[in-house]
């Protein structure tokens, strides 16, 4: 139990020496809306909120397992890859059931309408990402575009 105690006074103190200096790194979080028009069938997609916050993202694998997904892409100044993320398309809902031999079924429904976040570093050599629209069987869209500024 001293350890504990100990631990828990030497972690306060380095977060306090922590917050004095100034973040060499800071992650955003990227609050879009997703929307698929009904008649033409066009994927949007809208800004709605970013925030900056000291500290940085651990690295994580891809997280889609659907063949319906977005690949989020950021590049630099000169347009060259810097990091790239897959994850599931948000206006496909995927959902488990019983069916009538009660064994759980997954089924996907397609929604017009949806929000999801994306979790970036934000290093001094990105400065765009480029999100793109892979569903099955088709070639992947271009969707939306936003340069991200310091």
């Amino acid at each position: 139990m001293l350890s504990l105690l100990c631990a828990c006074a030497v972690s306060r103190v380095n977060k306090n020496a922590e917050d004095n200096k100034p973040a060499a790194n800071s992650f955003l979080y990227l609050t879009y809306r997703i929307s698929r028009d009904t008649v033409t069938r066009a994927t949007h997609i809208e800004l709605k909120n970013k925030s900056k916050i000291a500290g940085s993202v651990k690295s994580t694998g891809e997280s889609y397992t659907s063949k319906n997904f977005l690949e989020c892409t950021f590049v630099d100044k000169n347009n060259k890859v810097v990091s790239t993320q897959k994850l599931d398309h948000p206006l496909f809902y995927r959902a488990e059931t019983l069916n009538d031999n009660r064994q759980l079924e997954t089924k996907s429904v397609e929604l017009n309408d949806s929000e999801f976040v994306l979790r970036v570093n934000k290093t001094a050599g990105i400065d765009k990402l480029i999100i793109n629209e892979n569903l099955d069987n088709k070639s992947p869209v271009k969707i939306f575009e936003l340069e991200i500024r310091n």
